[in-house]
């Protein structure tokens, strides 16, 4: 069964979101990689948010995307295939920390469905 993971927050400038979120908010970083500067990990208490640079952000897309971990990714994005789920890949993509793929809700919004690779996602763990 699909469980709620992380939440990611696409923003524009990772030095001033880091500065926000650990400096002001208190969260604290878990997980960032010298290879993949455009992706941070951050946790506060039991919930973690990924923040991830994106380049040419518009101010009415979206910023937030729901992260999904599922234990089978192929399987889910099957089942969604046939339930007419628009999706924004119908193919597991890798990643390094292991496979998502992206889909829409029936109301537009991003959800990004997880499969993780614990020994990737460690290897990567350079806190």
């Amino acid at each position: 069964m699909p469980r709620l993971s992380f939440t990611t927050i696409l923003v524009d400038n990772m030095d001033i979101a880091l500065e926000f979120y650990v400096k002001v908010l208190g969260f604290e970083i878990i997980k960032q990689d010298h290879h993949y500067p455009e992706f941070v990990l951050l946790q506060q208490d039991t919930h973690p948010i990924a923040l991830h640079q994106v380049k040419d952000l518009t101010p009415t897309e979206s910023r937030v995307i729901l992260g999904i971990e599922v234990d089978d990714l192929e399987y889910w994005l099957s089942e969604l295939s046939k339930q007419n789920v628009k999706m924004v890949h119908k193919t597991p993509q890798k990643f390094f920390g292991g496979l998502f793929a992206g889909i829409y809700d029936p109301t537009g919004n991003m959800l990004e469905l997880i499969q993780w690779d614990k020994e990737a996602w460690e290897k990567y763990n350079v806190k």
